[in-house]
């Protein structure tokens, strides 16, 4: 293996680093707004009730989309390597 095909790894590592970021900044917001009483469980558990504020709704788009593509990328990215 050359070490071009090294070259993959930081970026791959930067993505995923990232992406779990976004993941726990949403997990944060979510058990704020249950804890507060903004938004009860039974939303997230089968999307009804109170429709959820603006800041859960800013910050569970950007991991929809990060969870819809990267995948993929990985994916080729680790194929390229080998």
């Amino acid at each position: 293996m050359t070490n071009d095909a090294y070259a993959l790894v930081y970026p791959m590592l930067a993505m995923f680093l990232w992406t779990f970021l976004i993941l726990l900044r949403n997990v944060q917001v979510r058990v704020s707004a249950v804890l507060k009483g903004q938004l009860s469980n039974e939303y997230f558990e089968l999307f009804r009730g109170a429709e959820p504020s603006e800041v859960i709704l800013k910050t569970g788009n950007p991991l929809r989309n990060l969870m819809e593509m990267p995948p993929l990328s990985y994916i080729a990215a680790l194929a390229i390597m080998l």
